[in-house]
């Protein structure tokens, strides 16, 4: 799950003007091949270090025979790796007539999404702010959504998970009173609760129970009883797979006497059993009040599912802190991160963010509406590869993976007698 504070709505626009170079590829008439399209892209990637891995458009071509009569778009807004086999998510449009809808395609392989394509999933009932997983060889897709309209699978009221593909249908709901983190292990579904709203305030594990529809509570063990807690401060936990298909990681935020002694949290469960809770003291205040709090995310570790990263956002500042839990203890990676100042003010006083996203030993950063992918370097972050992006294009979503990162790049390709809209998905090996 991503809180508000780090993702932003991805706003697709229906047009891209891009600028075409003697390494973009440009095609001047409407039979021309896939493989005229796409070589001179590969040409490119390659030419900037990077590899070529896939390129998705809205309507699935036949080789020799594009349909270039409309101005057909395909925007990847999330990229998800398992183990290094890929699916991507994107919008797709039809602007001369506004058609416009999500879908997906799992286990993206070949060059691009080709007519015959199994794995191609249209998506109902969903948005781009859905949290996803992908499992049962990668046939089913898993989205969670909020009928608040709350980001991913933290569902305040209404928390709801789909699947979809084969056939689409609607899943657990959760009862207006549980507030939680949805998650599924072994097709059954769960939430974990700090409970704030229910339960007296204590965190709560909740089984659902799909014969009549109902949730059974449970005490999480350990967390209610770390001393001096701090668990009824909102917005100071966080809960994920964070790419682990059998485990579900939890982390928090608490104090051990006020909050100026802060400590970082992490329990993990696999469906049945609840680990032990591991802590790290001393991590500085966490915040000053009930509403002035810092917040945690859990990101995924391509190269250990076992051992996640978690950052720390200070509260109403564009500073980052970021630890690892490596399976016994929680490590510091790195403390004071400041949020690159390219990236415009845009959520009250403070600079947000898409994605962050970690592989090897590095860190990267996109925005989500320009051209620019930001890596850490030091304390902060800077412009990595600017050649690789050209004028008009737009680095749409990155991930994390076990060879290096996943990149998709929005562009125009001056087809004829329409352009066409595309993303190519390219990866930028671990270094």
């Amino acid at each position: 799950m991503k809180k508000i504070l780090y993702n932003l709505v991805i706003v697709f626009s229906l047009t891209l003007n891009s600028c075409s170079s003697s390494d973009e590829e440009t095609s001047n008439n409407s039979t021309s091949t896939i493989a005229q399209e796409i070589d001179p892209a590969k040409t490119f990637y390659a030419n900037n270090g990077t590899t070529f891995k896939y390129r998705l458009y809205r309507d699935a071509p036949i080789e020799g025979n594009n349909d270039n009569f409309n101005n057909h778009s395909a925007e990847i807004y999330k990229i998800i790796d398992d183990n290094g086999i890929f699916s991507v998510f994107a919008g797709y449009s039809l602007p001369a007539i506004g058609l416009a809808g999500y879908g997906a395609v799992l286990n993206c392989q070949g060059d691009y999404n080709k007519e015959s394509t199994t794995n191609n999933v249209f998506l109902q009932s969903t948005s781009a702010n859905d949290d996803f997983e992908i499992d049962t060889n990668y046939t089913r897709l898993i989205s969670y959504n909020s009928t608040s309209g709350a980001h991913g699978s933290f569902g305040f009221v209404g928390t709801r998970i789909y699947v979809h593909s084969p056939n689409f249908f609607s899943g657990a709901i959760s009862a207006s009173s549980n507030q939680g983190y949805m998650h599924t292990i072994n097709h059954a579904n769960f939430m974990l609760s700090m409970g704030y709203n229910s339960d007296g305030g204590l965190p709560r594990l909740y089984r659902y129970n799909p014969t009549n529809f109902s949730w059974l509570s449970y005490p999480v063990p350990g967390i209610e009883v770390v001393p001096g807690s701090g668990t009824n401060i909102p917005l100071t936990n966080d809960s994920s797979k964070v790419g682990n298909a059998d485990k579900v990681f939890w982390a928090w935020l608490s104090y051990t006497s006020n909050l100026s002694n802060g400590k970082i949290n992490i329990i993990s469960y696999d469906g049945s059993t609840f680990s032990n809770v591991t802590s790290l003291d001393g991590i500085g205040s966490i915040g000053s009040g009930w509403a002035s709090v810092n917040t945690i995310t859990l990101h995924k570790n391509p190269n250990n599912l076992n051992n996640p990263y978690m950052v720390v956002r200070r509260y109403n500042s564009d500073i980052l802190d970021i630890y690892k839990f490596n399976g016994t203890t929680i490590e510091v990676v790195k403390i004071g991160v400041s949020i690159p100042t390219s990236i415009p003010i845009t959520s009250g006083s403070i600079r947000t963010f898409k994605e962050l996203k970690f592989t090897g030993d590095n860190v990267y950063l996109i925005w989500g509406f320009d051209k620019n992918l930001y890596k850490l370097s030091g304390s902060t972050f800077v412009v990595d590869r600017p050649n690789l992006t050209l004028s008009g294009e737009k680095i749409s979503a990155i991930e994390g993976s076990p060879n290096g990162l996943l990149v998709s790049i929005v562009k125009a390709i001056n087809t004829k007698p329409q352009p066409k809209t595309v993303s190519d998905v390219i990866l930028i090996p671990n270094n």
